[in-house]
């Protein structure tokens, strides 16, 4: 009924078939609730979501996927989101957009530090999520701090 078939690789989903150029959004979570949020507010996205549960495989990830952004829970695995941040940072030049997924706002102060480009407050508002992901594709980098739709609108743009 309109939607496209899929096929599963591992933990990837991709689309079989698309008429639009897809950006790779590597998605480093290990809740099913959080993924599945994620994949539900960029549905009408064009992007090719390729989801990582192991924390500690986010390098070779990378190297094997190339995504323009990734996506990183706070509270994942063995590491948490700050490390997953930090050793992408260390790792990876150049590197792809790094969005980080906040469980509340006083974690902002922390993501500034571990050198996250953009944070997104859980539960995620889909509109805030596509604009944070979707810098990538327009090459600029504005940073803004999280929002949630229990908290009003997004607030100005800072220096994360």
């Amino acid at each position: 009924m309109g939607h496209l078939p899929v096929e599963l690789l591992g933990e990837a989903i991709r689309p079989a078939s698309t008429l639009h150029t897809v950006s790779t959004l590597l998605v480093i979570a290990d809740v099913p609730w959080v993924v599945n949020e994620v994949r539900a507010a960029l549905a009408a996205e064009p992007w090719d979501i390729v989801v990582i549960t192991d924390p500690r495989q986010v390098i070779p990830a990378v190297a094997q996927h190339g995504p323009r952004t990734i996506v990183v829970d706070m509270q994942v695995g063995s590491m948490g989101g700050m490390a997953v941040i930090r050793e992408i940072r260390q790792s990876l030049d150049p590197r792809p957009r790094l969005v980080l997924l906040l469980d509340r706002s006083a974690d902002l102060f922390i993501a500034r530090r571990a050198g996250a480009d953009d944070c997104v407050l859980k539960p995620l508002e889909a509109r805030r999520l596509r604009e944070a992901v979707g810098q990538a594709d327009r090459g600029r980098v504005r940073r803004r701090r999280p929002s949630s739709s229990r908290s009003g609108p997004p607030g100005p743009p800072s220096d994360i």
